[in-house]
């Protein structure tokens, strides 16, 4: 699945409008399955940002199988945008950052009778 581990969009002051040539729409889906002896742990809530040019939606969804079946969808259309938007942009990016570092937890089971 696609990381952005940074954000592409500097803090410097931008004179030139921001362009996308291309519409980028983006469906990912990745399944993580539980290690032996272990189970899908409590799910974080969805995550979805947006800005002038797109949006990202994130989610982890545990599975029946004990598994979770995570899915990130970026849509970012193609238009022309000016420099004013780059702290629109900006924080749109901070926020998917954050949303990349997402983790789905697997946790022991609690065993029938544990702490008799």
């Amino acid at each position: 699945m696609t990381c952005t581990d940074s954000n592409p969009i500097s803090r410097g002051p931008r004179q030139h409008p921001f362009y996308v040539d291309r519409g980028w729409n983006r469906e990912e889906a990745v399944i993580v399955r539980a290690p032996a002896s272990m189970k899908a742990g409590q799910s974080r809530p969805a995550i979805s940002t947006k800005s002038v040019i797109g949006n990202l939606i994130l989610t982890c969804m545990p599975q029946a199988d004990e598994s979770f079946e995570c899915s990130r969808a970026f849509v970012v259309r193609r238009n022309r945008w000016p420099a004013s938007e780059q702290a629109n942009i900006r924080a749109m990016f901070d926020k998917i950052v954050e949303a990349d570092r997402t983790t789905a937890a697997f946790q022991q089971p609690e065993e029938d009778g544990a702490g008799r």
